[in-house]
């Protein structure tokens, strides 16, 4: 509990002392009824605007929680953009690839065909 809500609250019990007269006696019934209503309402009025205070802060931070989490929900799908990209150009330069040891491995079968007529 922070010091200044102690404060106040040490603040309302002191002033409900005029409940008492200096001789013990105690005043009507109905004043101290209402002091008792006036401090009681003042103590939920403490809590209420402590609470009050709490969550004003707290929903300042689930708001900036908010935008980090949008922010790096924009980073994942953009991140899913580039690895689906990067895939779809691997499997462009496999094929490719593939092609190309094709044609190489025909071409060294020519070449040694023509070596083996040459030479016989």
């Amino acid at each position: 509990m922070p010091f200044d809500e102690r404060k106040e609250r040490s603040d309302i019990v002191n002033n409900t002392s005029h409940l008492f007269t200096k001789k013990g006696k105690s005043s009507s019934p109905d004043e101290q009824a209402d002091a008792i209503i006036s401090t009681l309402s003042s103590l939920i009025n403490t809590q209420s605007d402590a609470l009050e205070r709490m969550i004003s802060a707290n929903a300042l931070r689930i708001e900036g929680l908010k935008k980090t989490i949008d922010f790096v929900c924009a980073e994942v799908q953009d991140l899913k953009k580039n690895v689906k990209d990067v895939d779809s150009s691997l499997k462009d330069q496999k094929h490719l690839m593939g092609t190309w040891v094709t044609h190489v491995y025909e071409e060294i079968l020519s070449q040694v065909e023509l070596e083996i007529v040459w030479s016989a």
